[in-house]
């Protein structure tokens, strides 16, 4: 019996003494490589734990940012290709939207609390777009250049320079609004709408003088347009060269 519990003392003392060295381990401070692998396992699994947040997080601000434009394109005026005698390339521009405050207001709450989604330059660019049509021609001429300098490679990088174009047109500057379209359709191949550039730059060198470029551009917008609209406004437009 004696035996006995002197064998269950030194089980006792041999885990007692296990648990202090373990207990000195932990409280020892670490060595300087020790420290360095703590210190990257750490900022691991930061990362790891962050990246599901982020994710989740940047998924939200998408659905977030297209459900605004779709309530922008919900607000739309639906116009179709018009002309008249005296203008006859009205219809290359876009008509003014009486909701036009309230289009603003949600371009700029992407602009402001959503920039990370790709739904900022959609955005950035339709505003400009509505400062235009309402002849605010330094706000969306900054914000056209703004597009510009901060998506040069986006597909949507033609419109802005169109967008630039009918700026400087609706100010009379006609040789300038002249250069940005034929920018557009020599590098670009029109843009979005080839036959509306073409028409924009026959106006403008009808006014510029240069009738036989004007003529030129109508007469390829007639033959190659599948839109009897577009080539309805060629064939007007045609008509007022003397």
């Amino acid at each position: 019996m004696a035996k006995k519990v002197k064998r269950t003392t030194t089980r006792k003392q041999g885990k007692t003494a296990e648990v202090e060295k373990v207990a000195e381990v932990i409280a020892a401070p670490p060595k300087k490589s020790n420290a360095k692998a703590v210190v990257t396992a750490v900022i691991i699994a930061v990362i790891v734990l962050s990246i599901p947040l982020y994710l989740n997080g940047k998924k939200a601000a998408e659905i977030k940012a297209n459900k605004i434009l779709s309530e922008v394109a919900g607000l739309a005026v639906t116009t179709s290709v018009v002309f008249d005698a005296k203008t006859p390339v009205a219809g290359c521009f876009r008509v003014q939207n009486p909701n036009v405050g309230k289009i603003q207001q949600l371009y700029m709450s992407i602009i402001t609390d959503l920039g990370s989604t790709k739904a900022y330059p959609v955005a950035l660019l339709g505003l400009a777009d509505s400062y235009c049509d309402y002849n605010r021609f330094q706000e969306a001429w900054d914000n056209y250049n703004s597009f510009i300098e901060k998506f040069p490679r986006h597909a949507l990088l033609p419109e802005a320079i169109v967008g630039r174009g009918d700026v400087v047109y609706k100010q009379g500057k006609y040789d300038m609004a002249q250069a940005e379209w034929g920018k557009v359709l020599k590098n670009y191949n029109g843009g979005k709408n080839k036959y509306c550039v073409e028409l924009k730059l026959a106006d403008c060198d009808l006014k510029l003088g240069n009738k036989d470029a004007a003529k030129a551009l109508c007469e390829d917008v007639i033959k190659d347009s599948k839109d009897g609209s577009w080539a309805d406004m060629a064939k007007a437009l045609l008509a007022t060269i003397k």
